[in-house]
């Protein structure tokens, strides 16, 4: 008796993460329901679902004939190819289109997300860039925190490229320079007496 079969999968359990598997080139033999492999159960766990129509290779018991067993992998075929043909990619595709792919030769990390990203931290995260950052919202970007810094070895360079709105104080430790003209619904005070144009 073989004990190890492909098969498909017929009907998937998530709540036990187990699987009924039909065996079509053994007279369509119908398996109970057997236990999916997983590299971590224990402290660390993982979960990989199955889903109706997946082709899966089974590991019998050989007491029980083509019923009890495992699932222990599944594997590609003609009319499911792989989704990459490059040895150098480590690659997940996702059922709603979202990717996550690492290619070791050009050390390259890509993640398509077909939907929203969330990431909760509950102590310190630091993120190290060596090259350039963009970040690009075709909405808006919101930073909300009790206090935030935006700092560099001195002297840093660069620039604010729109129109803002400050709500609040602003309190500028240096020299301001304005090419334009300057509106104020209140008083200007001017408590150095550096002004010699200055008329009332």
């Amino acid at each position: 008796m073989n004990v190890v079969k492909i098969g498909t999968v017929k009907r998937y359990n998530p709540g036990n993460h187990t699987a009924v598997v039909e065996f079509k080139d053994f007279e369509s033999v119908i398996s109970r329901e057997l236990q999916v492999l997983e590299p971590f159960t224990h402290q660390n766990k993982t979960y990989s679902p199955l889903r109706e129509g997946q082709k899966v290779i089974c590991l019998l018991l050989p007491q029980s004939g083509t019923t009890d067993g495992f699932i222990i992998g599944s594997v590609y075929d003609a009319d499911n190819p792989p989704p990459v043909e490059n040895r150098n990619k480590f690659h997940i595709t996702f059922e709603d289109g979202t990717v996550i792919e690492y290619d070791t030769a050009e050390h390259m990390l890509t993640a398509n997300v077909k939907g929203d990203v969330e990431i909760k931290v509950s102590g310190h995260m630091s993120a190290v860039v060596e090259g350039d950052v963009l970040v690009k919202s075709k909405t808006k970007i919101t930073l909300q925190a009790p206090a935030i810094n935006l700092q560099n070895n001195s002297p840093t360079i660069g620039f604010l490229e729109g129109d803002f709105r400050i709500v609040g104080s602003l309190k500028v430790e240096g020299n301001v320079e304005v090419d334009g003209n300057i509106h104020a619904t209140g008083s200007i005070i001017d408590e150095g007496g550096n002004t010699p144009h200055h008329t009332h």
